[in-house]
């Protein structure tokens, strides 16, 4: 109704954690549509500013910032940024 998916960005792209080993601790909510990139600003600007790629959490395949999100991604960021 309010054309929202689901992204869950992790830390680990291979086990789904974050560095506590929380599996699948966060869930976004994010207008159909958007990018890997738009997922990045929602963690943290700094992270969306520094983004290089991205990283599909289910087939461990590189991405680019421009990558469609789908429902129920798994997507790890990878960026210059600390953050």
């Amino acid at each position: 109704m309010l054309g929202l998916i689901t992204a869950y960005p992790v830390e680990d792209e291979g086990k789904w954690m974050d560095k506590k080993e929380n599996v699948l601790p966060n869930v976004k909510l994010i207008m159909k549509g958007k990018s890997a990139h738009d997922l990045a600003g929602l963690i943290h600007t700094d992270i969306a500013n520094g983004m290089l790629y991205a990283i599909d959490g289910r087939s461990k395949m590189k991405i680019g910032k421009d990558y469609i999100i789908k429902d129920l991604d798994v997507i790890k960021i990878v960026s210059a940024s600390k953050k």
